[in-house]
């Protein structure tokens, strides 16, 4: 705290890359009034700073619904994320675009608006391009869906039915009643292709 100069809490201190001294807001502590400051002194697009450049800009698996799974973008979509399961949409190449509208639609239907129950993130993979990763759900046919926890107890499970909103409902019902068996994966799950 006394390297910025903060002789009491709270206090609000930005400090930019490029600047040795920091700026003390000493403003009253109301929301109109610390927005316009950091307004002002704000900087956009600096590299790693957490602008908007870091984030949807470089990253548009951040702004779709149902993003495609790969090396850049498991980790954001899937992987990193906690207490997810991730409705992986296994295909040879990129999905029809009926199925992605389904995923969209389930997305719709079971998006948490509060922080409870199961989340679940939409993704689809391509087969071909990802063929080690896909193939630890020994997937017969494509395209179908595969639920994976991505949690420190990594399992799955293969949705039963088509790929058609109705099934991919009582599918999930069967989730959230916990009537659905999970497959425990061995071992680390394959590494994805970085493209």
């Amino acid at each position: 705290m006394k390297r910025y100069g903060v002789k009491t809490t709270p206090q609000i201190v930005v400090i930019k890359a490029n600047e040795k001294k920091p700026l003390l807001y000493t403003g009253e502590i109301k929301y109109q009034a610390i927005f316009d400051f950091l307004n002002v002194h704000s900087e956009t697009f600096v590299a790693g700073g957490g602008s908007s450049q870091d984030s949807a800009a470089t990253k548009a698996w951040l702004t779709e619904i149902v993003p495609e799974l790969e090396g850049k973008s498991g980790k954001d979509i899937c992987f990193g994320v906690e207490n997810v399961l991730c409705v992986i949409l296994v295909s040879d190449g990129k999905p029809d675009k009926e199925y992605i509208e389904t995923l969209k639609e389930a997305h719709k239907l079971f998006d948490r608006k509060i922080d409870r129950g199961t989340k679940y993130n939409f993704m689809w993979v391509d087969r071909t391009k990802e063929a080690e990763f896909a193939n630890i759900f020994g997937l017969e046919s494509v395209p179908n869906i595969a639920i994976l926890n991505p949690g420190r107890r990594k399992r799955f499970v293969i949705h039963p039915g088509s790929v058609t909103l109705d099934s991919l409902k009582d599918t999930f019902d069967k989730i959230s009643g916990g009537d659905m068996r999970f497959t425990n994966l061995k071992g680390d799950l394959p590494s994805l292709k970085l493209r």
